[in-house]
């Protein structure tokens, strides 16, 4: 999808962003920048310089890497808040935070997953236990923006995770989970978030 300009890393946490320039050796050729979302800004994790017409070519196992580890690194954050909330409410909030299984009290809200939903929780885009789809499949959005799919309560995972695992392959769920009740995408309602 062609961006007129980058949009909030805060938003599009997992993301994974291609930036084509005109070569600065060779007009004929091209410079590419690749670029992550991540803790907030965007960061450079890849470039080429001076590459020819097949540049997508030369950048596709940059962009697939990075996106697969930041889906996996999402959906590893998701499945332990998941297993640890539990236990962290159960204890005194000074023996959780010091044993780093909560960054707040317990009795706050529950931690945020990368690559998660929170964001258009807050904003009213999204509620907790809302159901969406890809394809015939259905998750539920749970506290701190995860999704919960089939019958095991631990069976937690991020948009982009859940995704590529349900799809065979490195997906951007973004553009694939829909919100049920009217059939639009999450990647939309993000966007409306930003020019809020």
């Amino acid at each position: 999808m062609w961006l007129p300009e980058p949009p909030p890393a805060t938003l599009h946490a997992g993301d994974v962003v291609v930036r084509p320039h005109t070569s600065t050796t060779d007009p004929a050729l091209t410079d590419v920048e690749v670029l992550a979302a991540m803790q907030g800004e965007w960061r450079t994790v890849g470039t080429r310089e001076a590459v020819d017409a097949r540049w997508p070519h030369e950048v596709a196992m940059t962009v697939l890497t990075h996106m697969r580890y930041l889906a996996d690194a999402a959906l590893q954050d998701a499945q332990w808040a998941t297993l640890t909330g539990p236990i962290a409410a159960a204890m005194p909030d000074w023996l959780s935070r010091g044993l780093g299984l909560a960054g707040e009290p317990a009795a706050s809200a529950p931690r945020r997953a990368p690559d998660g939903l929170a964001e258009l929780i807050e904003a009213g885009l999204l509620a907790e236990g809302e159901q969406v789809v890809l394809d015939r499949h259905t998750a539920t959005v749970r506290a701190g923006g995860v999704l919960h799919h089939g019958p095991d309560e631990f069976a937690v995972s991020t948009v982009n995770a859940l995704a590529t695992h349900l799809c065979g392959y490195t997906a951007n769920g973004w553009h694939l989970w829909r919100r049920t009740r009217d059939n639009r995408l999450l990647a939309d309602l993000r966007t409306e978030l930003a020019r809020r």
